[in-house]
């Protein structure tokens, strides 16, 4: 984005929670009015209704929305409040119309020149996002939307744990039910269904009128599939490896393992004992039923020795080693092959047959590939400029990535992983 942006962040000390405001961005005319003319506006119902206890921020920050394209689904600017007025909407716009809209109140920001992130901070899910007010010290250290919620300690221990794991998770994820909305504490996406992680805490949910009401939540998330693990505050203190971990991961492996749109679903070791241990690969049939097959239990060095080749992690950044088709022709298994041409016919609308299934992998030169490979402009793009990945591309971030980062896959993450390091 050319105009008045600043590169370098800003160090600072904390000072209260809410100090930073993730505020959404979906609409490029009100970026370039917070670029240029230096003021952002939030309806003042939104603020009593969302950020009264964390209300007013010292920071504001944005989360850009698909109508930025490259820049879509991410935090990449933020910038300093220096003051806050409450003021008519037909005082921030006097050349518009004076209908009812024109006398609702506002908040308008005053902000300072917008900074850019020198690291994105990524949505791994498409979903939707109201406000996120956080603290300095999360913002700054954030890789990912869901780093940045500043819930309770008993939460964001959960995270940490669910983290350190790869168990990706949705932090405060809204579901509708016909009645009522929901907020739920941690959303995991399965392959076979969704589960629901919260973190009561004592004095809240030790009180019976409480009761009711989370039964009733419960029977309504049940109602749209959802299955509902509650764990409360001496759960997550005292027992999380041995209490929590175990039964999170006991619903992810009978739910199919985590999604990944497309990709093989991951599942982890439940063995007491040894912590949870991501499976490389594990569904001997992929059939669409929760619950069937057996998980083989090959570790990540198993696999590197069966296959002959180390992760392998293509230009795009998609990791080629991980992928079904990838699998299936390394073990040269035509069942395998037959199932993921039917999972992917279903997918992605195109027909595959099973003796489509066969690459060796996007770095490869050996003819064994899937059919668009050769015509892939990511491929012939990266190949031209001799970069190893798009994250050691100058221009990276750039358009060529926009629909791959639209479908939600963990390319994005993979790729800004890479370039952080660089």
């Amino acid at each position: 984005m050319a105009g008045d942006v600043q590169e370098k962040p800003v160090e600072r000390e904390v000072r209260s929670r809410g100090e930073v405001l993730i505020a959404i961005m979906n609409n490029p005319l009100d970026f370039v009015v917070a670029r240029d003319q230096h003021w952002y506006r939030i309806p003042v119902h939104s603020v009593e209704n969302w950020l009264k206890a964390r209300w007013p921020p010292e920071w504001l920050a944005f989360y850009q929305t698909k109508v930025f394209g490259s820049e879509a689904h991410a935090v990449n600017y933020y910038c300093p409040v220096l003051e806050i007025r409450r003021v008519f909407r037909w005082q921030l716009f006097p050349g518009g119309p004076r209908d009812d809209r024109a006398n609702r109140l506002y908040y308008q920001l005053i902000l300072g020149p917008l900074q850019r992130l020198p690291q994105s901070i990524f949505s791994r899910r498409l979903r939707r996002i109201v406000f996120i007010p956080t603290i300095w010290s999360k913002f700054v250290r954030a890789v990912e939307i869901n780093d940045l919620y500043d819930g309770s300690p008993l939460e964001d221990r959960l995270w940490a744990e669910l983290r350190r794991l790869e168990i990706w998770a949705e932090r405060q994820y809204f579901v509708n039910t016909r009645k009522r909305r929901y907020v739920l504490d941690f959303a995991v996406f399965c392959d076979h269904g969704k589960v629901d992680l919260e973190t009561d805490g004592d004095t809240w949910h030790a009180n019976p009128d409480r009761i009711p009401l989370d039964n009733q939540r419960n029977n309504d998330l049940a109602g749209l599939g959802w299955t509902v693990l509650r764990f409360n505050g001496h759960q997550i203190r005292e027992g999380t490896p041995e209490y929590c971990v175990p039964a999170i991961v006991e619903s992810i492996n009978r739910l199919g393992g985590l999604s990944r749109q497309g990709m093989i679903p991951r599942t982890f070791d439940p063995r007491p004992g040894l912590g949870p241990r991501q499976l490389t690969f594990f569904e001997s049939g992929h059939t669409g039923q929760a619950g069937r097959g057996r998980p083989q239990e090959q570790s990540q060095k198993h696999q590197e020795e069966k296959t002959g080749m180390e992760k392998m992690i293509a230009y795009c950044g998609l990791t080629c080693t991980e992928c079904p088709a990838f699998l299936a022709t390394q073990q040269d298994d035509d069942s395998q092959r037959a199932q993921v041409a039917e999972m992917w016919s279903k997918e992605f609308g195109a027909q595959y047959r099973p003796e489509d299934i066969n690459c060796n992998g996007c770095l490869s030169e050996d003819g064994r590939h899937i059919g668009y490979w050769d015509t892939c402009e990511i491929r012939a793009c990266a190949q031209g400029k001799g970069v190893e990945t798009c994250a050691h591309c100058d221009d990276y971030a750039c358009e060529k990535l926009d629909a791959l980062f639209a479908t939600g896959h963990e390319a994005r993450a993979t790729l800004d992983e890479i370039r952080a390091g660089l």
